[in-house]
């Protein structure tokens, strides 16, 4: 039985990163710094033949794919292989997150209940950019008193 080499690789820098903007499922291209990346690992990895080289089909993925294994490559693309989704928070800054994770570090001395009665207060928040009452509810609590 022959070994098989699997090799994970994340994308290089791409332009919402270099923005701190929050993407997951959302399409955002290279910087060159990130094709930079990209040839930097290749050289790295030197003459590494890949059987097989599978991808997100995002194009940032794409790129840094191709680049690790040749331009000429025959890369699969499977949209399952994107990154979660953020949903709203796609597209905004990261320091929307803020308020989140805020109210994630004053959880530990809570009851069950309270911290999921924060934790939904604190997604509300983020994802609308506004507060709004506990009555509002994106969550049905289920259970817990």
């Amino acid at each position: 039985m022959q070994d098989t080499d699997i090799y994970l690789v994340r994308h290089g820098q791409a332009q919402c990163n270099l923005g701190r903007i929050i993407t997951g499922q959302t399409e955002s291209a290279l910087t060159d710094v990130g094709r930079d990346e990209a040839r930097k690992l290749k050289e790295k990895m030197g003459r590494i033949h890949f059987d097989k080289v599978i991808s997100s089909d995002l194009s940032r993925a794409v790129e840094t794919a191709k680049v690790l294994a040749g331009m000429d490559a025959a890369i699969q693309q499977f949209p399952e292989l994107r990154k979660r989704s953020f949903g709203r928070l796609e597209g905004q800054p990261d320091s929307v997150l803020k308020p989140l994770l805020d109210a994630h570090a004053q959880l530990r001395d809570l009851s069950p209940a309270r911290k999921l009665l924060q934790i939904q207060k604190s997604l509300i928040t983020c994802a609308t950019g506004r507060g709004r009452q506990p009555s509002d509810r994106l969550f049905q609590n289920k259970g817990i008193r």
